[in-house]
């Protein structure tokens, strides 16, 4: 029994003992455990305390940095983002989409006070130079001041002296101007009696103006009476000799004809040669008979020769009478820029005509137009202001054409119509000897062209 005692506690020890050892290692893992978590939770309660204290800052600094910002320390979040994207569309909408920040816009407005206090600099300094330039033209100011003062003293005293001289001269003035008043009245009597006289004269002059016009009337329509026609042919071509290059027209002493006469040709049928154009033209070489002349062929077509039955006429021959001319303007015949006045008068001589009046080389005009001259032929009118003379006396001829009813034709028309040919060269029978060229002049004999063959 005693010995199952034994067995028993030692058995009841043994579970004792296995029971404190299994208690000590559940102790002993239950206290690592429990200083575990107990070193756990004092690192949560020490970074929660870090945590709460770097919260706290933060919050502290988010108020801060709201109230720098210019919001209330109270204003959520919400409030500042909205009135950012305000002010982001107000003040940055030029800055970059990275630059869009408010320490952007204080950089801008740093860099605009900059300049700005810079222009002020500037515009204090051109203050200064402009407040230092007005005090030196104050200065200039106060001297001219000065001297115009001086000038006017001097003006009022000279305009006195001037006022004083002024009543002198006045009292002079009005001395003459009665002298003047009555030299005025002598002088409208002087003038009444003028005016009477010249209503006299004038009187006297219309008259004697009535009775040259009745005087010119009557001249002029006994002309019309022996002169119809200009235009009508002279006289007609009788016989032709193409191999010798003769003619011989019905034209001879009894006619008044001399030799080198020149007519222009036209065709049979003519009736108006002012109108016509001529199919060549012919020069009186001999007299035959009272009404027969050889004559040579100066020009023609040889498709439309001359031909017996063609008709002759001449601007400045007319048979029994002697046609009366004047020349006015540049006479230049053949072209070359100098005067052949010369050689038309010579021409007009030759062929019967007579020369009343030409305007010279010089602008003087040698002898006169009469009711008498038939025809003005008028040269170029010269353009050069060096040739005013000329000029003057184209106009004053052309005036007196017009006042005594004088027709008038171009010398390019005079010339042809008398069969002129001024291009080619001349052979001159009679006393001369050589050829000329038809821009030469000649004294006395007439100029012959020579034939094409």
């Amino acid at each position: 029994m005693a010995a199952r005692q034994d067995q028993t506690q030692q058995i009841a020890l043994i579970a004792c003992g296995v029971l404190i050892f299994v208690l000590g290692i559940g102790l002993y893992f239950a206290y690592s455990s429990y200083q575990k978590e107990a070193a756990a939770v004092a690192d949560l309660t020490q970074r929660r305390d870090t945590s709460d204290k770097a919260a706290r800052e933060a919050t502290l600094q988010a108020v801060d940095l709201k109230q720098m910002l210019g919001f209330a320390g109270e204003a959520n979040f919400s409030d500042v983002t909205e009135q950012f994207e305000a002010d982001k569309k107000r003040l940055m909408g030029t800055f970059a989409e990275t630059n869009r920040n408010y320490r952007a816009v204080i950089d801008t407005l740093a860099e605009e006070n900059r300049k700005i206090a810079l222009q002020e600099t500037e515009a204090k300094t051109r203050a200064k130079d402009l407040k230092d330039r007005l005090v030196a033209m104050e200065k200039e100011k106060d001297a001219e001041i000065l001297k115009h003062k001086q000038e006017l003293d001097k003006a009022k005293a000279d305009l006195a002296a001037e006022q004083s001289n002024y009543e002198i001269e006045r009292a002079r003035i009005n001395a003459e101007t009665k002298r003047l008043a009555t030299r005025v009245k002598e002088l409208q009597s002087e003038t009444e009696k003028a005016i009477a006289a010249a209503q006299t004269a004038k009187g006297v002059a219309e008259d004697e103006l009535d009775k040259t016009k009745r005087a010119n009337e009557v001249l002029l329509s006994e002309r019309a009476v022996d002169n119809p026609s200009f235009e009508v042919a002279d006289g007609r071509v009788t016989f032709v000799n193409q191999a010798t290059g003769a003619a011989w027209i019905n034209l001879g002493s009894a006619d008044s004809l001399q030799r080198q006469v020149t007519f222009s040709v036209f065709e049979s049928d003519l009736t108006d040669a002012g109108k016509a154009d001529k199919k060549g033209s012919v020069e009186v070489v001999r007299i035959l008979g009272d009404h027969l002349a050889e004559a040579r062929i100066t020009s023609d077509d040889p498709t439309n020769p001359v031909l017996p039955g063609d008709q002759v006429y001449s601007q400045v021959w007319q048979r029994g009478k002697q046609r009366r001319f004047a020349l006015t303007g540049l006479i230049d015949l053949d072209g070359d820029g100098r005067s052949d006045l010369q050689q038309a008068k010579d021409l007009i001589a030759l062929n019967g005509g007579v020369l009343d009046a030409s305007l010279e080389d010089d602008g003087t005009v040698d002898g006169e137009i009469t009711i008498n001259t038939r025809y003005l032929v008028l040269g170029d009118y010269p353009e050069q202001a060096s040739k005013g003379s000329i000029r003057s006396g184209f106009d004053t001829m052309s005036k007196e054409a017009a006042l005594r009813g004088v027709e008038t034709m171009s010398l390019i028309d005079f010339m042809s119509q008398m069969g002129y040919e001024p291009t080619e060269g001349t052979f001159r029978f009679g006393g001369g000897s050589g050829a000329k060229t038809g821009g030469e002049t000649g004294s006395s004999g007439g100029y012959y062209r020579f034939r094409m063959p």
